[in-house]
């Protein structure tokens, strides 16, 4: 009766380390999905800010061109420079949320080979604890259906729906 329960529990603290990295794996999930919103709204706002500058200042130009000012050739300029600052920006602000976007990828990488390894050993044995009779029905029942909730696939990463807006535009032939 011990070996019994020495096996159940060693199976028992087993599902208890795979729901526990399951859970580590959801809180990158959550982490991820949150940084991909986060910056398509900050990279959206800012490429809609470059592009109403761009057009701004060519607008002034191309409208006054004939009767342009000093002041509105600097008003212009300035329009364009600031565009040329925002994408400036726009670049600085995609490589640190890119960088720790790959860095919890990989975490998540790790931890989900952890859980697929975890997950397979219980399987393997339950299935060979329950062939030689050490264990009843009702706990290889229990046991499957604590494992039936682990999926074991890789996570893919987000859509970032700034990507998929801009890739709803038709492609320019030149």
């Amino acid at each position: 009766m011990t070996e019994e329960y020495s096996d159940y529990e060693a199976t028992e603290n087993l599902l208890e380390l795979a729901e526990d990295i399951k859970q580590i794996c959801d809180n990158y999930v959550d982490k991820l999905e949150t940084l991909v919103v986060l910056r398509d709204i900050i990279l959206g706002c800012l490429g809609f800010l470059y592009s109403l500058c761009l057009v701004i200042g060519y607008f002034v130009i191309d409208y006054q061109y004939n009767n342009i000012t000093e002041k509105l050739l600097t008003l212009a300029k300035g329009f364009i420079l600031l565009s040329f600052l925002l994408f400036f920006i726009m670049s600085i602000i995609a490589i640190p949320f890119n960088s720790r976007m790959n860095t919890i990828q990989r975490k998540l990488s790790y931890e989900q080979n952890v859980l697929i390894e975890t997950v397979d050993l219980i399987r393997e044995k339950t299935r060979v604890l329950y062939h030689i009779n050490r264990w009843e029905k009702f706990k290889e029942i229990e046991f499957k259906l604590r494992l039936s909730r682990f999926n074991t696939g890789r996570y893919e990463m987000p859509k970032s729906m700034l990507k998929e807006i801009l890739s709803s535009f038709p492609k320019l032939k030149i």
